[in-house]
């Protein structure tokens, strides 16, 4: 079996043994690797396989608004950018315009980075009480110090207003 035999049988394993969190996963990867394909091809000046690598990024965006649930309210959203993405791509594929390709790769990546984040939250999920106390913890952080300082900064002059004060003037 040649090398590139045994890597497209390993691709076809990887996609026929993965999750559906990880084939999204994939996609979104695919979705960055076309774009920059194409933006490689354009620098080139191959004008044909920047459009064959605009039109298989095209495919995929129009694959994840075919797959959306659009009983979720995050999925109308996701709707109306994909479809944002796919009218752009559609320009740059027109034009062979660096721009539109290198603004849709931004948002792709952010995608992709933020499925990845929810796929490692899903799979280790944290107690609620450790991310608020956590957060708890941030806010007194910059407070506290400040707040330490004062009492120390304050120390003295308490000290001698007690001083001061005869005794059977207190409480």
């Amino acid at each position: 079996m040649t090398m590139d035999k045994a890597y497209n049988q390993y691709k076809q394993n990887s996609v026929y043994t993965s999750s559906p969190e990880e084939l999204t996963l994939m996609l979104y990867n695919g979705l960055i690797k076309f774009i920059m394909r194409a933006q490689n091809a354009i620098l080139e000046k191959d004008i044909e396989k920047a459009a064959n690598s605009i039109v298989r990024a095209q495919d995929i965006v129009l694959h994840f608004r075919a797959t959306l649930d659009m009983k979720y309210e995050l999925s109308q959203g996701l709707d109306a950018l994909y479809e944002y993405m796919f009218r752009r791509l559609v320009e740059a594929n027109v034009r062979k315009d660096q721009e539109i390709l290198g603004e849709i790769l931004e948002m792709a990546k952010e995608l992709r980075d933020t499925w990845a984040q929810a796929m490692k939250l899903a799979k280790h999920p944290q107690p609620l009480e450790q991310p608020v106390q956590q957060s708890v913890q941030q806010l007194r952080q910059p407070v506290q110090q400040p707040a330490q300082q004062l009492r120390q900064s304050m120390q003295p002059p308490i000290q001698q207003l007690r001083q001061k004060i005869p005794v059977s003037a207190s409480i």
